[in-house]
């Protein structure tokens, strides 16, 4: 699990590279919600020491702002044709491990020893205390019930993925229980809850994120002006993000520039664009460059990339294909017909 941003990704390369031999080669991919990296090493021999300081540079090299990064690592794969059967693998193996607050390091060639605790997940008592307390709107003691949990998961150091199956099971029990939220509030809620649970640096930190998002949207109007200040917030720092295009720009950034957690940022890019940062942040530059090439058509393709802050043009190409469809010379051809 590797919080990242396509600079990272670059500057970790360049750093491994200098572990492997002169015919060793490493190649690192993004996934589909980009919350993971995937790395291949194509090594002479499988020395697990080696592995090993390449996957803690990793681990260094990723984490950022108290929030750690883990890392799992497979057995010796002499097939390419097995690599995705692998991968799959390895991802059940990360997230039934990831804890929030802690980087862990699992290597498939070790001997793993399996938890002594049990995880729970709600119990119909439970759900029908919570129900309770919001039919009455005692905010105080559903946040004293909810506060309860998470200091329980975190006593027993739940997995993030039975913390995230807990926080589901809430919100599946609103509406099992006819507690009134709209179909755009249920589904941002659920979006949230992953971003909650995978980008907090603390227990403590994710049940203040969680009970923000689940009251704001259960108390609806009586939250008025704290869902208006969380707007003008998004507008701020969308405005800062356009006037920027051209830099690089991350997540950390903006939790110096506007002195917010990098949870809460998370919550407002979902809330307020449906994307995550990465995916908004994205959108932001193919769409500058987009407007780039159609006010300046004089401006070569490598300039317009380096406008918008990709120093690779390939990786540009890439990008820009996989927002539009079609490549930066196929979009600049179809503004000339």
């Amino acid at each position: 699990f590797l919080p990242s941003t396509d600079i990272d990704d670059q500057l970790w390369i360049g750093r491994s590279n200098g572990l492997l031999a002169a015919n060793e080669e490493g190649w690192i991919f993004n996934t589909n919600n980009r919350r993971e990296l995937i790395v291949v090493l194509g090594l002479n021999h499988f020395q697990k020491n080696k592995i090993k300081e390449i996957a803690r540079m990793a681990q260094q090299h990723f984490a950022f702002s108290g929030m750690p990064a883990s890392v799992v690592v497979s057995e010796d794969i002499t097939e390419i044709s097995r690599l995705n059967e692998g991968f799959k693998g390895l991802h059940e193996i990360l997230y039934k491990n990831i804890v929030i607050g802690k980087g862990t390091a699992i290597f498939c060639f070790e001997k793993m020893t399996s938890p002594d605790v049990e995880y729970e997940l709600l119990s119909n008592s439970e759900e029908k205390q919570m129900t309770f307390a919001i039919e009455k709107k005692d905010w105080k003691w559903l946040k004293k019930m909810i506060g309860g949990w998470f200091e329980k998961w975190q006593h027993d150091q739940y997995p993030s993925i039975y913390v995230e199956r807990n926080l589901k099971k809430i919100l599946y029990g609103l509406k099992k229980n006819n507690i009134e939220l709209d179909l755009m509030t249920s589904t941002s809620l659920e979006r949230a809850v992953g971003e909650i649970v995978y980008t907090s640096t603390s227990f403590a930190e994710a049940g203040d994120a969680f009970w923000e998002v689940l009251t704001d949207a259960l108390q609806g109007g009586e939250q008025d002006t704290s869902h208006e200040s969380r707007g003008q917030l998004f507008h701020k720092i969308e405005h800062y993000l356009i006037s920027n295009l051209s830099s690089p720009l991350s997540l950390t950034q903006l939790m110096d520039v506007f002195d917010v957690s990098s949870t809460y940022l998370c919550n407002l890019f979902r809330s307020f664009s449906g994307k995550s940062f990465v995916e908004y942040l994205t959108q932001l530059r193919i769409d500058k460059a987009k407007n780039l090439m159609l006010e300046h058509p004089e401006l070569s393709l490598k300039d317009v990339a380096e406008l918008v802050s990709y120093t690779d043009r390939h990786y540009f190409t890439k990008v820009f294909k996989a927002i539009t469809g079609k490549t930066p010379s196929e979009y600049r051809n179809s503004l000339q017909t």
